[in-house]
């Protein structure tokens, strides 16, 4: 219930700040479009907020997710989209997978520990946010989407910041 909690904390104050956000979640229904609107929407974003808990670490969905950006990230300008784990009540001495840790070397990872932290992870975020520069170049008319474990901003503005996943 905390990750969700997070998760709708760092989405609201996204969406407050002009971002698109398409959050992907465990608990959504699986449905025949479903898994297409995810790769279009990892394909477009140019940030991945991934969400790791004690019973997300593990998940084969999410190894999936991750397999899916990795392979993204290697068709794209700047290995796009960037990776910005926040580890749940989740330490950094807790294991991950051989496979997740594989992925996730070399990339800086955050620790919410409490309510007390979340203005910190906020403030993270849109450091990273802004100081990364987008990969696309919009017009005002274009539009891009976006992704929370995944999240971009609202597109129709020229100076809006990158687009997150």
């Amino acid at each position: 219930m905390t990750e969700s909690r997070l998760t709708q904390s760092i989405y609201t104050s996204l969406v407050s700040e002009d971002f698109e956000v398409f959050v992907i979640s465990q608990s959504q229904p699986f449905e025949t479009n479903w898994v297409g609107q995810l790769q279009d929407a990892l394909k477009s974003c140019d940030f991945y907020i991934l969400m790791l808990c004690a019973h997300t670490a593990s998940s084969e969905v999410l190894l999936q997710e991750m397999r899916t950006v990795k392979a993204i990230q290697t068709t794209r300008a700047h290995a796009k989209p960037t990776i910005i784990p926040i580890r749940v009540e989740f330490p950094f001495e807790e294991p991950l997978n051989f496979e997740l840790r594989g992925y996730l070397q070399r990339v800086q990872q955050y620790l919410w520990r409490s309510p007390q932290d979340t203005d910190q992870i906020l403030q993270q975020i849109f450091r990273i946010l802004k100081s990364e520069p987008s990969t696309r170049q919009q017009s005002p008319a274009e539009s891009g989407p976006a992704i929370l474990a995944t999240i971009p901003p609202i597109a129709n503005n020229p100076k809006a910041p990158p687009n997150p996943c």
